[in-house]
């Protein structure tokens, strides 16, 4: 009955350092997380990545990773700032478990837009990618 509360400890302070951001280096550069498997006994990572988005030929794409992590849920969007601030989704993927995702978004040349990618993790922790400004 012990080790069953200690665990349960555990994971409730792993789960409040999640939401709060506490150690995971959620400042504005930051593209990678490490967030402890709840479903595992032993102390393997789940690695979660939201990389900066990049332009070939006149397609914006961003790629959205999850390694590690089991069955979870994930979703990963790219999107750029309106001319009023705010953000616009482009395209969107939704998977489980673990893999690289590549989001596309056909652009218009001569445009010159700030785009970013963003990782939601199933307990509703995100992550966000560095923004790129880019001129298609």
């Amino acid at each position: 009955m012990r080790t069953t509360i200690a665990r349960v400890g555990i994971l409730f302070a792993s789960t409040v350092a999640l939401s709060s951001g506490v150690g995971l280096g959620t400042g504005a550069g930051a593209s990678a997380s490490t967030v402890s498997s709840a479903s595992s006994q032993s102390s393997a990572a789940c690695n979660w990545d939201a990389k900066k988005p990049y332009k070939s030929g006149q397609v914006v794409y961003a790629k959205v990773s999850a390694a590690g992590c089991g069955g979870r849920h994930w979703r990963g969007v790219l999107q750029w700032r309106t001319s009023i601030g705010s953000w616009r989704n482009l395209d969107s993927v939704e998977w489980s478990g673990n893999s690289t995702k590549t989001l596309r978004f056909a652009c218009n040349r001569g445009e010159t837009e700030s785009y970013r990618a963003i990782i939601d993790h199933e307990n509703g922790d995100n992550r966000t990618s560095p923004v790129a400004r880019i001129t298609c």
